[in-house]
């Protein structure tokens, strides 16, 4: 069994998405859960088994995956038909991976910095601006 936790309007959305591009629908339970908002809307979901009380968090057979780019990789390498993902040993498997980090490592940081309007040495020297992450 297969089990998403997610909370509308969050960041988890972008794995339901996943889940409904694949087709996984029947094959993964979506439970609507809440979660504390920074407006200080929301609350913590007992029924959320997320060690943080945060979303997304896959749980299959009783395993534990959170973090969005660990459950996108592991629901492409699970599901390999939907054309979503690229199998172990395919030549472009790096190059899949690369982006993976790179959405998460790179790509969400530098939007939460400027959607933030915040400054500072250590973020200039340390990542990209969003000019060089929409043209990579």
């Amino acid at each position: 069994m297969i089990t998403l936790y997610h909370s509308p309007r969050s960041r988890s959305s972008r794995i339901v998405q996943l889940v409904h591009e694949m087709g996984l629908d029947e094959s993964v339970d979506i439970r609507d859960v809440t979660i504390p908002r920074m407006d200080g809307s929301g609350q913590a979901d007992p029924s959320n088994p997320h060690p943080e009380g945060k979303v997304p968090l896959l749980v299959h057979d009783g395993v534990e995956i959170r973090e969005s780019n660990a459950i996108m990789l592991y629901l492409t390498d699970l599901f390999p038909g939907s054309d979503l993902g690229v199998p172990v040993g395919h030549p472009l498997r790096g190059r899949y991976l690369s982006w993976l980090a790179y959405y998460g490592n790179v790509v969400e940081p530098v939007y939460v910095i400027a959607m933030s309007r915040h400054s500072h040495a250590a973020f200039d020297t340390t990542f990209r601006d969003v000019t060089a992450v929409e043209t990579a």
